[in-house]
């Protein structure tokens, strides 16, 4: 539909002077020409309107072309993540008095300026993959992945504002699928793009999508006016969306284009489940995506957005279904982004992660130690805030405790949390010293000062003198449930924001359950202990989280992920952010960091192979101790593993007496007959046209940790079986230090003595994990570090594998203030990497099946998508 409000939208008379090489034609056929050239543009695009013009018009049609560049520019190129095709070069980013609700949205992202121009242009390069909305058909099946709690709202929004700005009528965003995540992003949405109210229609102000008699046509009647629906992905709901929809007739939805922005996409609405819930959400939605007119013309778009996008990657390839085939687009996190990097990987600064010290399964007490430490922090990491010049009420902070799915024993954690919270009140009154000591010492666990330096965090830390007049204070709000803004009603149910201990259930009155009150309008922020399951797992915005005390158990990568509330952005306070949980979930949490980081490295590559994501599917690494997703999900999947150009870089030690004694032995024994040796980088030694059988021998008498996340060892020996004629010979490294070593050892043989590397454990860590073996260029140490050909990421088909053997320090003492510890070994441990080359059986980690695959599978997993309403 046409937009008046912003102009005319093709270049008309009086849009710019015409040019000098222009002046062979008559003004105003030119004028004529350009208008006509426009609209075929806008509906075809670019390619395809100047191959028309040249054949219909060879005469005038570089003229033309030329004065339409000079005055409207070039299409948006497409220059970042994955591409099934090139798009129709439809789209044009508009100046801004062209672009009011753009515009608009800017204003109101609530971002720093120097965020801006990196969102605006993603947003402009993901506008330009949607479909031309005004061509016959709008099919685009998309995926943008981004960060837990990085900004996907903003980014979502802020497509929202261009797409309707170029001829987009109706934007519907699936909020998830619980009312407080949907209330979240209406109040966000409504706030971020409606610049004028009359010029737009707002289905969904005041609760979930219901009809009330008119169709979306006469919604819309008016020139420019534009709609927007957020709804919760729930069957009922879907359901009478898509029959007010499907009322629509013809002539109506041929001018009509629909954006379906998808709001943690992996949770509900894929083809995943014969459950009677989710297999109608797939259904309905389905119906949404794929809009069309009775001769079969599509008129919606679906876009997906999710940081964990395991199920997207492996959901059915159907055309009529959700798999991103047209396109996968990565956003990248502003630099003040907290995410597992720097909580859990090699960005960590300190030790925010606090460990649980009493055994939870053992005691039916909900106070445990670490609890208590966690609850004790959150008062002073509050306060610390406010001393630091914002006062308690200007800003909301929240703690959030998730230990269980069930709400009845969710319930029972508000009482004795409220006691403690009393007798920390009575215990600083009587006597701050405690305090004072646990904040100092708490405090000195990351590491800060005003500039950012290594080990440090640049934050501004308040001393105790700034911390203590505010300590009353928090604990005072949070004792007497202090109100927070105006009582509202969502659905017709009243809601009223206020600071204490808050239950988030569908089992607790609506009144009691958590909502926030909004700070930058004015209103009196709130301090909240969120006590809940499910509804704090997903989407939800826990604003100002400080402290998080986390012990439930997930066994599916995104569920666990998704759960990490305490992702996010931290301006003036991430020295204060801390997460008490187990030993176990660390040791989770640390390898799923390596998962989302190959995950993404593995996008990167296939962008600059030009691998389209409905050709070749993105690998996903497995693991011994968890799923990837719900099992449904990966019966859509090839599991067969394949290690072609592939580096396995083990992460864990095996510190056992035994097992370090029998790996000196075997690397001592592969060691004797390996004949003359040439020096590569500072001192390692490249040993050439080792026959395979030597290789076997070693690794079946080597012992990797039974905990190693980054091999399975049946599934290494079978590929080596597979692909032994190309890889009969390989090349063996003996590592040396590049930075002097501490030690030596003793390999004998044609080895001899070696300097040995320093590899500290991480710090929190129940075993060895050291996080990396390799140096970064360890994979071309036998081809003096130069980059392989033809575009492979580690060794190309006609390059040997390589096995890279390296002696460790046993002791390897970190630098100061990392996140390391000492390794403290009984003897030089003996670990290995193996880099294999490209193969042609390409055959991945886990990747979808290019196929058509059953709609419906088996049971899902419902504790990690349950209505909690």
């Amino acid at each position: 539909m046409p937009d008046a409000e912003s102009g005319a939208s093709c270049p008309g008379r009086g849009c710019m002077a015409i040019g000098v090489e222009s002046k062979q034609m008559d003004p105003d056929d030119l004028e004529d020409f350009l208008a006509a050239y426009s609209g075929q543009v806008k509906r075809h695009g670019v390619d395809w309107a100047e191959a028309n013009l040249r054949e219909r018009r060879p005469g005038r049609a570089e003229i033309v072309i030329a004065e339409f560049r000079r005055r409207i520019g070039e299409p948006l190129e497409n220059n970042r993540g994955l591409l099934a095709s090139k798009p129709t070069g439809w789209y044009y980013p508009k100046a801004d008095h062209d672009s009011p609700r753009w515009v608009h949205a800017r204003s109101r992202l609530g971002i720093p300026d120097d965020v801006v121009p990196a969102t605006n242009d993603s947003a402009d390069q993901i506008v330009a993959r949607l479909g031309n909305p005004l061509a016959e058909n709008i099919t685009t099946r998309g995926l943008v992945l981004g960060h837990v709690q990085s900004g996907k709202t903003t980014s979502f929004l802020a497509v929202a504002a261009k797409a309707l700005d170029n001829d987009y009528d109706l934007v519907i965003v699936l909020a998830g699928v619980h009312n407080s995540l949907r209330r979240q992003t209406q109040e966000r949405a409504v706030r971020t793009l409606v610049h004028k109210p009359e010029h737009w229609w707002l289905g969904t102000a005041v609760g979930d999508f219901r009809p009330d008699g008119n169709s979306l046509s006469s919604h819309l009647a008016g020139n420019g006016k534009r709609g927007l629906l957020v709804v919760k992905k729930h069957s009922t709901i879907l359901c009478k969306l898509a029959d007010w929809l499907e009322k629509e007739s013809d002539a109506a939805l041929r001018k009509l284009a629909v954006l379906v922005i998808d709001d943690e996409a992996d949770q509900a609405g894929l083809d995943v489940s014969t459950g009677s819930e989710l297999a109608g959400v797939h259904k309905q939605l389905s119906r949404i995506v794929n809009l069309r007119t009775s001769d079969d013309k599509r008129r919606c778009a679906y876009l997906a957005y999710t940081a964990t996008p395991y199920a997207n990657i492996l959901t059915s390839q159907d055309d009529y279904g959700l798999y991103p085939r047209d396109f996968i687009f990565p956003l990248d996190p502003p630099p003040s982004y907290v995410g597992s990097r720097e909580l859990f990987g090699d960005g960590c600064v300190g030790s925010p992660v606090q460990l649980e010290t009493d055994d939870t399964d053992d005691t039916d007490d909900v106070l445990t130690d670490g609890l208590c430490d966690a609850i004790r922090w959150f008062v002073l990491a509050t306060a610390a805030r406010a001393g630091l010049g914002k006062p308690v009420d200007s800003f909301n902070s929240s703690m959030l405790i998730h230990t269980t799915q069930l709400t009845e024993d969710q319930k029972a954690y508000r009482p004795a949390i409220e006691s403690y919270l009393a007798g920390l009140l009575e215990e600083f009154q009587n006597d701050p010293t405690a305090m004072r000591q646990f904040y100092d010492e708490t405090l000195e666990q990351v590491p800060s000062r005003e500039s950012s330096g290594d080990g440090y965090v640049a934050e501004t830390t308040a001393a105790w003198v700034e911390v203590e007049p505010h300590v009353l204070t928090v604990l005072g709000r949070l004792i007497d449930r202090t109100e927070a803004g105006k009582p509202f009603k969502e659905d017709g149910l009243l809601q009223h924001a206020h600071s204490g201990v808050i239950v988030d259930n569908s089992k607790v009155d609506h009144v009691d359950r958590l909502t926030y009150s909004d700070p930058g309008a004015g209103e009196p922020g709130v301090t909240v202990i969120a006590i809940g399951g499910n509804t704090l797992s997903r989407g939800l915005t826990l604003e100002g989280l400080v402290c998080s005390y986390f012990a439930r158990t997930a066994r599916n990568y995104d569920s666990l992920m998704q759960m990490g509330r305490w992702f996010g952005y931290r301006p003036g306070y991430r020295h204060l952010l801390r997460i008490w949980t187990t030993q176990g979930l660390l040791d989770w949490f640390q390898e799923l960091d390596q998962v989302e980081q190959d995950l993404r490295r593995e996008l990167e590559w296939m962008a600059k192979q030009g691998f389209s994501p409905d050709v070749y599917g993105p690998r996903i690494r497995m693991s011994p101790n968890m799923n990837i997703t719900r099992a449904a999900a990966m019966k859509s999947v090839s599991k067969e593993i394949s290690y072609s150009d592939h580096r396995i870089d083990p992460a864990w030690l095996d510190l056992d007496d035994q097992v370090l004694h029998d790996n000196q032995v075997a690397a001592r024994t592969l060691a004797e007959g390996l004949g003359s040796a040439e020096t590569v980088g500072q001192g390692s030694l490249l040993f050439r046209r080792v026959p395979l059988e030597r290789i076997r021998a070693f690794l079946r008498a080597y012992g990797f940790h039974q905990e190693e996340k980054r091999l399975d060892r049946p599934s290494l020996d079978s590929y080596i079986d597979r692909e032994a004629e190309n890889l009969r010979e390989w090349n063996v490294v003996f590592k040396s230090s590049e930075r002097g070593s501490k030690s030596d050892f003793e390999f004998g043989g044609d080895v001899g003595s070696v300097g040995t590397i320093s590899r500290g454990r991480v710090k929190n860590t129940s075993l060895a994990f050291i996080q990396s073996l390799v140096d970064s260029n360890d994979h071309r140490l036998d081809f003096d570090g130069n980059p392989p050909a033809g575009g492979v990421l580690y060794r190309s088909s006609d390059e040997p594998p390589l096995m890279v053997v390296y002696a460790i320090d046993p002791v390897s003492t970190p630098k100061a203030n990392s996140a390391r510890v000492p390794l403290d070994a009984s003897t030089t441990p003996i670990s290995v990497s193996l880099t294999f080359p490209s193969s042609n059986t390409f055959v991945r980690y886990v990747t979808p099946l290019v196929a058509e695959i059953e709609a419906s599978t088996v049971d899902i997993d419902m504790g990690d998508h349950q209505d909690d309403r």
